[in-house]
C-alpha cells in the first residue's frame, strides 16, 4: 500500500491537465480556414487578416531612444546621433550627463558627423531614402548642402588647415566609388581628385602637409591596399604593406611610415607600424589578445 499511493497521486495531476484542456476544446469555437485576399502584389492565402489592436500594442516596443557617438568638437564637447520621431539626427553634449543640445533637423538620418581641429561647425551625412547626402554645418538652421542627386557620398575627413573635406562619391558613374575634395569656405563644388575602379574606395587621412591623401581600396573582405594620392593631380602611390584585411590607417608621425588596423600578423585584427622605405612592420599592439578597433596618435592631434 506504501507504494501503491505515492504511484495514483503522481498519475492524477498528470491528468488533470489532460482533461482540462479536452473541455476547453469542446467549448471552443470551430477554427475557420483564414480567406483568400490580394492586397497590392502580395498574395495572402491562409493567412489571417492583422490585428490592428495587437499591432498597436506591439508598436510601442519597436520604438526606442538611443545615443551614438559621432565625434568631439574643438570645444570639448561631443556630437551624438540621437533619434526623435523616425530620424536620427545629431545632438550636441558639453558636459558629462549633461543635456543635449539638438543640432540638425529634417527628413533623413543623419548616419556621420565629423568635426575640423578647429572651428565651431562640422559636417554630417544624412540618409534619405537610399541615398545620403553630404551637409555642412556652421549654425543654428546653417546646414548647406555639399553633395546633390541620387548618389552615395560618405566618410568626410577633414583636411588640418579645416578648409577641405575629402570623402566618397558615386556621382561619376552612380556605381564606381569616386574620392572627392570640396573646399568648404569657398562655397565652390566638389572636385573629383581620384576616380575609382573595383572595390571600395575611402579616403582616411590628410598629410601634414595636406598635399596628399592617404585611401583605402577593398576588394574583399580578405583583402585591402593602401594609396597615397596626390590631391593636385590625383596621381597614385601604392603603400607597400602586408596584403590582408586593413580597416583603418593614418600617416605617421614621421612622415614616412604609416599605422594601420590589420590582421596581417595576427588572427586580430591588430594596431601595426609600417615603413615602406626601411621594409619594416611591427605589431604595436602585440600584448592585446583581441581586435584593436581604432586608436589615437597625440603627434597628429585628434583623429
Amino acid at each position: 500500500m506504501s507504494q501503491f499511493f505515492p504511484r495514483r497521486r503522481a498519475f492524477l495531476p498528470a491528468l488533470a491537465p489532460f482533461l482540462l484542456s479536452f473541455g476547453l476544446a469542446a467549448h471552443a469555437q470551430p477554427f475557420t480556414v483564414p480567406s483568400h485576399r490580394v492586397d497590392g502584389t502580395l498574395v495572402f492565402d491562409g493567412i489571417p487578416p492583422l490585428d490592428a489592436s495587437l499591432a498597436s500594442r506591439v508598436r510601442r516596443y519597436e520604438e526606442w531612444r538611443q545615443a551614438t557617438f559621432l565625434d568631439w568638437l574643438p570645444d570639448g564637447s561631443m556630437l551624438v546621433a540621437t533619434r526623435f520621431g523616425s530620424f536620427e539626427q545629431v545632438h550636441r553634449i558639453a558636459s558629462p550627463l549633461g543635456m543635449r543640445e539638438q543640432l540638425t533637423f529634417g527628413d533623413g538620418s543623419v548616419v556621420e558627423a565629423r568635426a575640423p581641429r578647429s572651428g565651431a561647425g562640422f559636417v554630417f551625412v544624412r540618409q534619405t531614402g537610399a541615398y545620403a547626402q553630404l551637409f555642412d554645418y556652421s549654425g543654428p538652421g546653417a546646414a548647406r548642402p555639399l553633395t546633390e542627386g541620387n548618389y552615395l557620398h560618405g566618410s568626410p575627413v577633414w583636411s588640418r588647415d579645416g578648409r577641405r573635406i575629402a570623402f566618397y562619391g558615386t556621382d561619376r558613374t552612380g556605381v564606381n566609388d569616386d574620392i572627392y575634395v570640396v573646399d568648404v569656405t569657398t562655397g565652390a563644388r566638389p572636385h573629383l581628385t581620384v576616380a575609382g575602379s573595383t572595390g571600395a574606395w575611402r579616403p582616411l587621412d590628410w598629410s601634414q602637409d595636406d598635399s596628399k591623401l592617404l585611401l583605402l581600396n577593398t576588394m574583399s573582405p580578405q583583402k585591402s591596399a593602401l594609396y597615397v594620392a596626390n590631391v593636385a593631380t590625383g596621381a597614385l602611390t601604392p603603400v607597400a604593406v602586408p596584403q590582408s584585411r586593413i580597416t583603418a590607417a593614418s600617416f605617421a608621425p614621421d612622415g614616412v611610415g604609416f599605422y594601420l588596423i590589420s590582421d596581417a600578423q595576427s588572427d586580430f585584427e591588430q594596431l601595426l607600424y609600417s615603413n615602406p622605405i626601411a621594409k619594416i612592420t611591427r605589431r604595436v599592439s602585440a600584448d592585446v589578445p583581441w581586435d584593436v578597433e581604432t586608436w589615437s596618435c597625440p603627434e597628429l592631434g585628434r583623429n
